[in-house]
């Protein structure tokens, strides 16, 4: 069986999303029916994740440390995005 790695495809969960803390964020991909997840190394707030667009809030109602924090994920996602 051939597999192409543009065929690939996952998407960024959070580790624990009903939790108040900061959780960890991983990337999940579905290859030969198997789930693989990989550890991000960084962590956002549940509250602060928009599931739908795969990425961390970076509005101006949030703190400047955690619209820097926002921007540090959103960044490693798009690091992910790229070598996919």
């Amino acid at each position: 069986m051939q597999t192409f790695i543009n065929e690939l495809q996952g998407n960024f969960f959070l580790r624990t999303p009903k939790q108040n803390s900061p959780t960890l964020l991983y990337y999940v991909v579905r290859f030969n029916n198997k789930k693989y997840r990989f550890a991000m190394g960084v962590k956002v707030y549940p509250n602060q994740w928009n599931k739908l667009k795969q990425s961390a809030e970076t509005s101006n109602k949030l703190s400047k440390l955690e619209r820097l924090n926002n921007a540090i994920v959103n960044e490693k996602i798009e690091e992910y995005k790229y070598r996919l």
